[in-house]
């Protein structure tokens, strides 16, 4: 009866530890202003960034110390010296040497003394920035990537709440709790509640702004495999797994029975280049029409969305090219209702001065009848739809609605005010090859027909 009861016991404490063990990965929240995020877990490794309060971290294990291990935030960037590094097209680059150290980068310093990965060659990444560090004896430049698969920082766990935002309390059993002491012996599997403090004034956001103590003189040039120690009891994978492996198959472990934690979207290569296909044909098939038509702030959406999703070097530069193409396009939206808005206001004035106007039609008609051959260009002015970077935006179209010559403005010359208007514009002739037309620069426009004063 007694080894009955003993046993009891020890299957019901075994289920308390493995129900109060989270599933890894999982979303959190940053519950403090100015928390330090580490290239390692003790306060002897350098910062690399810092996280205010409400800042989303993505947890995929907890190590000695208190310490979380998380996908590097938003910005994070690792050191790769330009002696190993081909650049090629998109920021890509390809690595040209075996085992190519990439060095944990802090955005308050140039330091990069901790390595978490190694490179294989041909590896792709992609490329931020490049600085020149004179004074380096391995070489002057250097390349600043996206952290590649396989590297995180840490933040102290004391700082960390899933439940933070949704609720401002913290829930969990005492032996995982990050506010008390995280040995691993199990003594209750009763659950503690405790309301985090909104203050910023507390106890607990005055230690997160607090400046790092200075490294230690030891602290630095070591491979961090090397220098951690990894829990005996832990049945995860060691950080020093392969760079080509992606975060959704790393520091993964499942119990049944346990609650599911926030969902975070991982995508196979073949849904990722899905949607990046899908994507563009979008975004080409809302370019062909009139920018008014455009609609970007959804396409916006949905590539940053792809870029945080993007597991490798290649995805990223990818998804970032293509956010860059709906950027752009963006601010031709918007400086297309900056003119249209101005359009507008003009039209306003012009019904003011409906004499004026009457008066400047009819000087255009004499002009027009007077002769065209005094014109560099006579025709009705259309936009070039699309239109290319750098090529002329207006065209000058006969009555059959072929071009006769192409436009462009002159400095202070809109000739926005006179698409789809009978014109004759004087200015510098020339000819385009490529298009085989003649082109001309319009320094003065005159309407032959208008009912409005432009």
């Amino acid at each position: 009866m007694r080894l009955c009861c003993a046993m009891t016991a020890i299957l019901a404490v075994s289920s308390a530890a493995t129900a109060a063990a989270p599933s890894f990965p999982y979303k959190a929240y940053v519950t403090a202003e100015g928390v330090h995020v580490r290239s390692g877990p003790g306060n002897n490794y350098y910062t690399t960034d810092k996280l205010d309060v409400g800042a989303e971290v993505e947890v995929h294990r907890h190590d000695p110390g208190g310490w979380y291990a998380i996908r590097p935030p938003q910005g994070s960037f690792a050191w790769v010296s330009g002696r190993f590094l081909k650049l090629q097209k998109d920021r890509l680059a390809t690595v040209i040497g075996d085992r190519v150290a990439a060095r944990v980068g802090s955005r308050f310093s140039d330091i990069r003394d901790v390595i978490q990965v190694r490179l294989h060659r041909d590896e792709l990444v992609e490329v931020l920035e490049t600085k020149q560090i004179e004074g380096d004896p391995e070489s002057s430049t250097w390349y600043k990537i996206a952290p590649p698969a396989g590297e995180f920082r840490w933040i102290f766990g004391k700082y960390v709440d899933p439940e933070y935002p949704h609720e401002g309390i913290r829930k969990a059993p005492p032996g995982n709790s990050p506010l008390v002491d995280s040995s691993p012996v199990v003594t209750e599997s009763r659950s503690v509640a405790v309301r985090i403090p909104t203050d910023t004034s507390s106890s607990e956001s005055a230690t997160a702004d607090r400046p790092d103590p200075p490294p230690s003189a030891d602290a630095g040039k070591m491979e961090y495999s090397a220098v951690v120690q990894e829990p005996k009891a832990s049945a995860l994978p060691p950080l020093s797994a392969t760079a080509d492996a992606g975060y959704a198959q790393r520091f993964v472990e499942v119990r049944p029975g346990e609650p599911e934690p926030p969902a975070i979207r991982r995508m196979s290569p073949e849904e990722f280049q899905a949607e990046l296909d899908d994507m563009n044909m979008a975004l080409s098939v809302m370019l062909a029409d009139e920018p008014s038509q455009w609609n970007c702030d959804g396409l916006a959406r949905r590539a940053e969305s792809l870029v945080a999703a993007a597991e490798t070097a290649l995805e990223r530069g990818r998804a970032r090219l293509l956010l860059s193409r709906v950027k752009q396009a963006q601010d031709i939206c918007d400086r297309q209702k900056t003119l249209t808005a101005a359009r507008t206001h003009t039209e306003q004035d012009s019904r003011r001065l409906g004499a004026i106007s009457r008066t400047r039609a009819e000087a255009a008609t004499d002009a027009e009848q007077a002769g065209e051959g005094r014109f560099d260009g006579v025709g009705r002015l259309a936009r070039v739809v699309p239109a290319s970077l750098g090529a002329p935006q207006f065209a000058l179209k006969n009555d059959r609605g072929a071009v006769e010559c192409f436009v462009s403005p002159a400095p202070g010359v809109n000739l926005q005010y006179y698409v789809g208007k009978r014109i004759g514009v004087s200015g510098v002739r020339g000819y385009l090859s490529e298009q085989k037309t003649a082109h001309v620069t319009a320094k003065h426009v005159t309407p032959f027909e208008s009912n409005k004063l432009r």
